[in-house]
């Protein structure tokens, strides 16, 4: 081994070093061939990646061999916030020798020596068109070796033309990244347009993203313009890293954020040029805003909060557009498809759902309530003798008559908790949930209908009476009378038809004895006290007041 002041004369040749880096083994064959000829004990090669403000390790070599997880690090992308050795040797620019006996050596970068046994670490600038574009490192953990200005001058050439392997090894790399992105890019944005799911926004973008975007750390949220032109937030995502691509949501996916928002300035600017806006202020992480345009228009927007201290990168934003131009798509969809199915499962006479969405729920709910170990009731109001009504006065009036107490049902129900649907012609069912069958619970709010319809005069939109109507309520409880949902609305519709049999205008509990229209229910509880009933929304309140909250609060 030479001595401290020496260094052993290289026999490299350009022919053997072009051969080297125009092999198919690239960089990874041109170091090796640098490190067997300079006989030194380990080189590498970093790239700078300036626009993602990070350093790729490029290609590794060591005399005594390299472990498979020293191999696999080859190719990895650090940011240069995590290497600080690297950023100094990126912002220098310049030969750096470092040696373990240099009497001005920092005391820390002395302990780093030590610890991983180099007696001498030199690194050397890569440089193109005038830019630093990497660093060749060279280590030696045999003897403490310094270049003389020879090996320096040779060391210059040799990284010369590891600049052009740099070169050709950052080219094609971004051109498979280009390609890879493009083909993942098309089959996300795909999928993205294609969902009706109303957390696609989120849910979705973030996948998408976090497919595409490997080594951005991001936080995102999505919002989404109210029909009075404030913002809601959809869910609360919590932090997440394209790494992974966790999305760990802090309310039901698709849920709005209870508060509103006023958009920033940033926001405003995004939204008024729509196209993507970033900022960065007083070193806190750069800010992206997406707007969501739906036919011309913003229809909400998605925030990304970098975590590293670095502005994204043009194709980095390229694509958050391209993913954000899907989701907009995506939203629209979903809107549509929840407006159609509202249709479909909505009576257009009474504003009401259906028969077929009653049957959905009353499922749902039944198992909700057997979860949580709570009381749920089924109501089945009949109008008496409504038949015999349209048959003298004609549809256009039955359907004024269901119009009506549709409303009047609506006034008496909680609103975003019970669940009111047509039935059938000339009924209603109602769900209330979290309530039991008995006289402070279903009893209460079936007596308060009653009571309601009986003493009320009926018109048309012309003003012309229509009559005087009563109600046949049927009353079933769950777990009270019932096992299963099909069970309850059996039993339901079995106390209907008891209260109708024995001459209408009252209400039947399932199992209990028959009761005179406003007696008071005497029948058995079922020994837990019954929630309160909330008083009814007041005269003012309207029948499609009375809506699912997956639907309620649905945003165009």
């Amino acid at each position: 081994m030479p001595t401290t002041t020496e260094v052993v004369a290289t026999a490299l040749s350009d022919e053997n070093l072009v051969a080297a880096l125009t092999s198919p083994g690239g960089l990874t064959a041109f170091v090796a061939e640098v490190g067997r000829a300079l006989d030194v004990w380990l080189i590498d090669v970093w790239s700078f990646d300036r626009e993602r403000d990070a350093a790729v390790y490029e290609a590794f070599w060591r005399r005594a061999g390299a472990s498979a997880a020293e191999l696999a690090v080859v190719g990895t992308r650090v940011a240069l916030d995590e290497r600080p050795d690297l950023r100094l040797l990126a912002d220098r620019g310049a030969l750096v020798e470092r040696h373990i006996d240099d009497p001005d050596l920092p005391r820390e970068l002395a302990a780093t020596m030590t610890r991983r046994g180099y007696r001498s670490s030199i690194d050397a600038p890569l440089v193109a068109a005038g830019e630093v574009i990497g660093v060749l490192g060279l280590v030696e953990t045999r003897a403490v070796r310094r270049l003389a200005a020879a090996q320096r001058a040779n060391l210059e050439h040799i990284c010369r033309l590891a600049a052009l392997g740099v070169e050709t090894a950052t080219a094609r790399r971004v051109s498979t990244e280009h390609a890879d992105h493009l083909t993942a890019l098309l089959e996300s944005g795909h999928a993205l347009a294609g969902t009706l799911d109303r957390s696609a926004p989120l849910t979705a973008f973030s996948a998408a993203a976090a497919r595409l975007l490997t080594d951005v750390e991001y936080e995102v949220d999505v919002w989404l313009r109210d029909e009075n032109g404030s913002f809601m937030r959809v869910a609360a995502p919590g932090a997440g890293s394209a790494a992974d691509g966790s999305v760990d949501a802090l309310a039901p996916a698709g849920a709005l954020a209870p508060a509103d928002t006023r958009a920033d300035t940033l926001v405003l600017r995004a939204l008024e040029r729509g196209r993507p806006t970033q900022a960065r202020t007083g070193g806190e992480p750069t800010r992206l805003v997406v707007p969501l345009v739906v036919a011309g228009e913003p229809a909400g927007y998605i925030e990304i909060h970098g975590r590293r201290l670095r502005r994204f990168t043009p194709d980095e934003v390229a694509v958050l557009q391209v993913l954000a131009d899907y989701a907009a798509i995506a939203h629209e969809h979903a809107r549509l498809g929840r407006s159609l199915g509202r249709q479909a499962a909505v009576d257009t006479v009474t504003g009401f759902f259906n028969r077929w969405y009653f049957s959905e729920r009353l499922y749902s709910e039944t198992a909700r309530a057997s979860r949580y170990k709570q009381p749920l009731s089924i109501v089945l109001a009949h109008i008496d003798r409504f038949d015999e009504f349209v048959s003298r006065n004609g549809r256009v009036a039955g359907d004024a008559v269901l119009k009506g107490i549709g409303r009047l049902l609506g006034a008496c129900l909680r609103r975003k908790v019970d669940i009111a649907c047509r039935y059938a012609d000339g009924e209603f069912a109602v769900l209330l949930p979290n309530t039991p069958p008995f006289k402070s619970g279903a009893v209460l709010v079936a007596e308060r209908l009653r009571a309601t319809i009986e003493g009320m005069e009926f018109r048309n939109e012309d003003h012309e009476l229509l009559g005087r109507f009563t109600l046949s309520l049927g009353i079933a409880g769950f777990p009270r009378h019932a096992e299963d949902a099909e069970e309850l609305g059996g039993y339901a519709e079995q106390a209907l038809i008891q209260a109708r049999e024995l001459g209408g205008n009252r209400l039947q509990v399932f199992g209990a004895p028959p009761q005179e229209p406003g007696q008071e229910d005497d029948s058995e509880q079922d020994g837990q006290d019954a929630p309160s009933v909330e008083e009814p929304a007041g005269e003012g309140a309207r029948a499609d007041d009375v809506l699912p909250p997956d639907w309620d609060d649905d945003l165009t």
